[in-house]
């Protein structure tokens, strides 16, 4: 084991997420990875992800940032927990193939991160946790994927966590690769002077994590540790004699050999220094307070106080969003903004929301015009339907819808055929206007942009009907109506506005 330190300052291991050229170092230095993961020992790595929740806690999540994710505490601490236990079981206690497969997952999921936004998808070939591509990656590391809102919170929080961890590997190798084998006397005197790693911080006896790692001795070097230590130890003769005066042993003459490093006496030395170094270890589980702890207030709270406690917090929030709008300076912008939106709407001819009156179009009554006749009677005709004739377009063949008038100097039997003929043209034609219109009524509706109709509901141009054309444009979808704005429909309106 070598002596390898590591903190969770901005500036330390953590310092940065992985990166695609970190992958490329580990495959070229795959055996000088293999062993310093077996000479650190696995205490080491559950030391690392230690560090790892206090640099997290720090930096990145901090105080209300499940606020911002609409999750209560515990659920957002939970998942940070779970985080952290399948980084101890996946990397630091399990074999090497399975450290090394588990880190190429986590660098896989960050250099494909623009995946995330698919989980949960409808396109299951979109979805990273059923790709063929990730779903290995992904399972490994989130679980589980269903529901597939948790998967994607789940995936949303531990990302980043995952990433910072694979890249302190990273750099830990790099320190490793520099730094020396350490005798067990220089271990022992400079752990007691400055550890390795730094205090844990806000650290809680009750967090799941910190459940998880009571089977195991992580709060000092253990002897495994030290064994290592004086296996690797290139003066091992020297420091257990020095050892064994420090803690006033018999002075035996140790083996140079590394590989009797079993025997008793070198066992005795090594519970000597387990011992004195875990005296020595930072009391922080004692120094712990559940008054000012927020997971053991939180835990002891009872329902109705931590309902009264979240009604006071919304309340308090709503307040400062209050006085916020309320401040003077908000209140000018926002006139402001709103005096320039009606001139705005002044100049583009429209009226303001304020005076807009949805008062139906007055109906046209139906006058009757009198048609003097040359015996001086008066002669009364409807007028029209709704679309009015247009008598400036008939054909010399067809007879004047007028009423024919009498002639002067025919008799009153030709005067009777004269008038019966008139009659009748006035009829054909009047039958022609209705059928005209009973045609322009039942005229199929279609799309102005596409032409399609039957069974679809086709919409109606607001601005048409607002102005009261007599048949306004109708469309069969939104993208029609947008396309057919853009090429022409905007420019009858525009002329329409200017002839008015």
């Amino acid at each position: 084991m070598r002596w390898v330190p590591y903190d969770y300052s901005v500036h330390g291991v953590f310092a940065r997420e992985v990166l695609p050229e970190d992958k490329e170092f580990l495959l070229t230095h795959k055996d000088t990875f293999k062993r310093m993961w077996h000479e650190q020992t696995p205490m080491y790595w559950i030391r690392l992800v230690v560090t790892l929740r206090s640099f997290v806690n720090a930096n990145i999540y901090e105080e209300g940032f499940w606020e911002k994710l609409a999750l209560p505490r515990t659920v957002f601490t939970a998942l940070l927990d779970a985080c952290y236990v399948t980084i101890c079981q996946k990397f630091a206690l399990d074999t090497f193939g399975g450290a090394n497969e588990f880190l190429s997952s986590i660098m896989l999921v960050v250099a494909n991160i623009g995946m995330m936004c698919h989980i949960g998808s409808k396109s299951i070939a979109n979805d990273p946790f059923y790709c063929i591509f990730s779903r290995d990656s992904y399972r490994e590391l989130f679980g589980s994927p269903t529901p597939s809102s948790t998967a994607q919170i789940k995936a949303y929080v531990m990302i980043p966590v995952f990433s910072r961890f694979a890249a302190a590997v990273v750099a830990l190798l790099r320190q490793w690769i520099r730094a020396r084998d350490m005798p067990l006397r220089d271990f022992y005197h400079a752990y007691r002077q400055n550890p390795y790693w730094p205090t844990p911080k806000d650290w809680c006896p009750s967090d799941p994590f910190a459940d998880f790692l009571l089977d195991y001795e992580w709060i000092a070097p253990s002897d495994e540790e030290l064994s290592m230590v004086l296996k690797n130890d290139p003066d091992r003769h020297k420091s257990l004699q020095d050892l064994s005066k420090l803690f006033g042993m018999n002075d035996n003459e140790y083996s140079t050999d590394g590989s009797t490093d079993e025997d008793e006496d070198s066992l005795d030395i090594i519970f000597c220094l387990m011992d004195a170094l875990m005296l020595e270890s930072p009391g922080f589980e004692e120094n712990h307070i559940d008054a000012s702890c927020t997971s053991c207030r939180e835990r002891d709270m009872n329902p109705i106080e931590q309902v009264l406690n979240d009604m006071q917090t919304e309340l308090a929030q709503e307040c400062t969003g209050a006085l916020f709008w309320k401040q003077e300076r908000i209140m000018r912008i926002l006139t402001k903004a709103e005096n320039k939106f009606q001139n705005q709407v002044k100049k583009k001819g429209i009226k303001l929301r304020t005076d807009l009156k949805n008062i139906p179009p007055k109906k046209e009554s139906k006058k009757r015009r009198v048609v003097p006749s040359d015996d001086k009677e008066a002669r009364e005709l409807p007028m029209s339907g709704r679309v009015p004739v247009k008598t400036t377009q008939v054909s010399a063949t067809k007879p004047s819808p007028n009423v024919c008038r009498k002639k002067n100097g025919g008799t009153s039997r030709e005067a009777i055929k004269q008038e019966a003929r008139c009659m009748q043209s006035n009829k054909m034609n009047s039958n022609e206007s209705s059928a005209a219109d009973e045609a322009s009524l039942q005229k199929e509706k279609r799309c102005a942009t596409c032409g399609k109709s039957g069974d679809l509901k086709l919409k109606r141009c607001a601005l048409c009907v607002q102005k009261g054309f007599q048949d306004p444009v109708r469309y069969c979808s939104r993208e029609c109506q947008v396309r057919n704005w853009e090429e022409k429909h905007q420019y009858v309106h525009q002329q329409d506005e200017e002839i008015q």
